[in-house]
């Protein structure tokens, strides 16, 4: 178990990985980094994934899947994968990398860029992200969505494939809430007695206090998880 502000395994890393503290991890991480106060449940896959601060991410989760090619002879890997990274068939098998010898005229990548999950964001159980989709900050996806395009802030998305089905706070309040950035700051010095249900209210209550100095940015030290281990690699 990795103690220093990480609940997780070793084994929930496959480096490189990269997280600041304090955050919960009992999915399988690849290639990812998630900031602080972010938890993700079992059974998660999470794969070159950039994740925010604040965020729920509920069991049996999936972002960032590599895809096949879909018009070619086959859809499995021996086409497309030359190294043997998806199916990994070579490790029990060796004789496999003789089917690696494919020479196709065409690329196809793995379906874009990296996911990029913001602040504060909720992903249901059994969702699917696809890659290169972004998640603004504020939004809730639903369980079992399928998400294929890019979910705006504060936006809650369901359904296959997942469509907007309204905004989680007034729309009115959406560019006050995302201004106050509300997530970079250690709000424990005002937090007591703060009412986070009227959100006008916290959020003006956190800008009154960033004014007058008094909260200050929350900045945690930051780990790469490498084949070694957890190394410090800013404070």
């Amino acid at each position: 178990m990795i103690s220093i502000g990480c609940q997780a395994e070793l084994s929930n890393f496959s480096p490189p990985c990269e997280f600041e503290p304090p955050v919960k991890i009992n999915g399988l991480l690849q290639d990812t980094s998630i900031r602080s106060f972010t938890y993700i449940q079992n059974g998660s896959s999470i794969i070159d994934t950039d994740i925010g601060r604040f965020c729920s991410i509920a069991m049996n989760v999936s972002t960032g899947a590599g895809e096949h090619p879909v018009d070619w002879l086959s859809s499995h890997p021996f086409v497309n994968d030359p190294h043997d990274v998806a199916a990994g068939l070579s490790n029990c098998y060796p004789d496999y990398r003789a089917w690696l010898k494919g020479v196709p005229s065409r690329v196809t990548d793995r379906g874009g860029d990296r996911v990029t999950i913001g602040n504060d964001v909720w992903i249901g159980e059994g969702a699917f992200v696809r890659r290169g989709v972004t998640i603004g900050t504020g939004a809730i996806v639903a369980a079992h969505a399928v998400v294929t395009k890019d979910v705006a802030p504060f936006s809650i998305v369901g359904g296959n494939p997942a469509k907007h089905i309204r905004y989680r706070i007034s729309e009115t309040l959406i560019d006050e809430v995302l201004k106050s950035q509300w997530w970079e700051f250690d709000l424990r010095p005002i937090i007591e007695g703060m009412d986070f249900s009227d959100v006008r209210a916290s959020v003006a209550k956190i800008q009154e206090a960033s004014v007058h100095g008094l909260i200050e940015r929350f900045i945690p030290p930051r780990y790469l998880i490498d084949h070694d281990g957890a190394k410090l690699v800013s404070r």
